[in-house]
């Protein structure tokens, strides 16, 4: 699995779902996983997202750069009413799981080269504890509403990205071992 393709969210909304934080990234190419995790008592969380290829990453960070970091996404009613592709989120999640064993078992040499990086790409800003998300409601009907959500977005390198990876593989661990 190639690395650096992972970004995140912060601020998300309680209200938004993994589903359709995935549907509103389609249009900046093919999503492989998404991990959403919501604060305690409905309060914003944050979301990891991995996408399929560069030209995605790239796609998503140019947007955001043009709003200060933040991207400006519709979330609402899926177009497929709400069916989950559930082998392509095992697929991911099984990439996701090799990685994070890859990252494990790579030479410290590499780990170091990787630390003598930039941790961000040029032009991604990181959220500030005073930057807030800005939720815009707009009902299309009583069962179709979409919202319109800003959320900063940074690019996930290095050695965060290998944290990441292994905390993903260990919880799949985890719920393997609870069936």
């Amino acid at each position: 699995m190639e690395k650096g393709l992972l970004l995140r969210f912060d601020d998300v909304p309680a209200s938004v779902t993994w589903k359709e934080l995935k549907d509103a990234l389609k249009g900046y190419g093919r999503v492989a996983f998404v991990q959403v995790e919501h604060g305690k008592d409905e309060t914003p969380g944050h979301a990891f997202v991995r996408l399929r290829e560069e030209e995605g990453i790239s796609a998503v960070l140019s947007r955001a750069k043009e709003d200060e970091g933040f991207l400006s996404v519709q979330c609402g009613a899926s177009p497929d009413g709400g069916k989950e592709d559930v082998k392509e989120e095992e697929k991911a999640a099984a990439e996701i799981a090799a990685a994070a064993a890859a990252a494990a078992n790579e030479p410290r040499e590499a780990k170091e080269a990787d630390e003598a990086q930039p941790a961000e790409e040029p032009g991604a800003k990181e959220a500030t504890e005073e930057q807030e998300p800005e939720e815009a409601m707009e009902a299309d009907d009583a069962d179709n509403s979409v919202k319109t959500v800003r959320l900063a977005v940074r690019h996930v390198t290095g050695d965060e990205e290998d944290e990441y990876l292994k905390r993903v593989a260990l919880d799949q661990v985890r719920t393997r071992s609870e069936k």
